[in-house]
């Protein structure tokens, strides 16, 4: 562990991502916190404007699928108070648009967007699935009068800052280089859950399910890691190979689901597919898929080789098969199957289909686009 007090600045700096856990749950701050939170600004610039604002601690966690063009972060404790300040400078952003266009531009660069990142990997901050369309379309500058769904938090600050008879630009470049925070970096071979537990006693109540998934760390933490950053361009969660209810309906074919998935990675950049997670990253476990793998095994053994069949019988390509791993994760007494997936040196097809990752999401492309698609992508491999 490692603490450090930065700058908000500092903070988000370099091309960064900070991921708010899947099992977490949604950002809950109402009008009457970011009230008090604004007024408490507005009050330290009139009032002590040569003073640092202290936000408190923030505790992270590198992820597994870290790379040095983008450096990932599991968002242990702080999501809330990063959230109130990012949307509040949105705000700002909308604010001072027609004033300086420059610092707008400067606070979208420094705190919200990762240059040359696209997809998920746009943002510097992924907050509970259930407030990303809002939020993102906050950080992406859509003015307050617009149309779009927006984050609650900005359009208040919006609409308080609007009422302000403040220097915006100089309020602004205040929190900028006045916000404080105490880093605290956790190694990725620490159990987060005794922190987070520690520093979440007076706050609203966590939810028991939530709690024991943060308690799950101690079993497998670099695992655990890659369940919360939740699912995005590189990793996919499947509850299993079988048939499987959502929503009311009886989804059959998980099995082939999971070999596309598997082609598509191997396709374009590689990727990770965990099978016995939810998609809200729920563990699940593999005990029912064992008894539908194999019946005569019914254990890890008669699941690996009923995969590995799957895979094999599918994919065609050159020796596609020497692009996947799979190995048995134990959490909590329940077991996770991980396919490790690196992208194959020539295209890899399923049953004569092209598949790829566009996004979090696996499509198949046709005619043009395939011809397109094949001709970059392994051209230049080649050269």
């Amino acid at each position: 562990m490692k603490a450090t007090e930065i700058s908000l600045f500092s903070f988000f700096e370099t091309n960064s991502q900070y991921i708010v856990p899947s099992f977490q749950r949604p950002y809950y701050w109402n009008s009457e916190r970011w009230d008090t939170f604004i007024s408490g600004l507005f009050d330290s610039f009139a009032k002590h404007p040569e003073q640092d604002i202290f936000l408190g601690a923030i505790v992270i966690m590198p992820t597994a699928d870290s790379s040095e063009s983008l450096k990932k972060y599991l968002l242990v404790d702080g999501q809330k108070r990063l959230i109130t300040i990012l949307a509040l400078l949105a705000a700002m952003r909308s604010a001072i648009a027609a004033i300086s266009p420059e610092l707008a531009e400067k606070i979208a660069h420094m705190c919200f967007l990762n240059k040359d990142k696209s997809g998920s990997y746009h943002y510097k901050l992924l907050p509970n699935k259930r407030n990303r369309t809002s939020f993102f379309n906050s950080l992406e500058g859509v003015d307050s009068s617009g149309q779009r769904n927006l984050f609650p938090a900005s359009i208040f600050f919006y609409q308080r800052i609007c009422s302000e008879n403040n220097d915006l630009t100089a309020f602004t470049s205040y929190l900028l280089e006045k916000i404080k925070i105490v880093r605290i970096s956790l190694d990725k071979n620490e159990n987060p859950y005794p922190i987070f537990r520690s520093m979440n006693m007076s706050d609203k109540p966590q939810k028991l399910d939530d709690l024991i998934q943060f308690s799950n760390f101690a079993d497998d933490p670099e695992l655990m890691i890659l369940i919360a950053s939740g699912e995005s361009d590189h990793i996919e969660f499947k509850e299993g190979i079988s048939g499987t209810y959502k929503q009311g309906k009886y989804i059959e074919n998980m099995g082939h689901n999971i070999v596309r998935n598997v082609a598509a990675f191997m396709n374009n950049g590689g990727g990770t597919i965990l099978i016995g997670v939810t998609d809200d990253g729920k563990i699940k476990g593999l005990k029912d898929e064992y008894i539908k793998a194999d019946q005569s095994k019914k254990n890890w053994d008669g699941f690996e080789l009923h995969v590995h069949n799957m895979i094999r019988q599918s994919l065609e390509g050159s020796n596609a098969t020497q692009y996947y791993k799979m190995k048995k994760h134990s959490i909590a007494g329940k077991d996770i199957c991980a396919i490790n997936i690196k992208p194959a040196d020539k295209p890899v097809y399923h049953n004569k289909h092209l598949y790829v990752r566009n996004g979090n999401q696996t499509i198949e492309l046709l005619g043009p686009d395939l011809v397109e698609y094949v001709n970059k992508q392994w051209d230049k491999n080649e050269n």
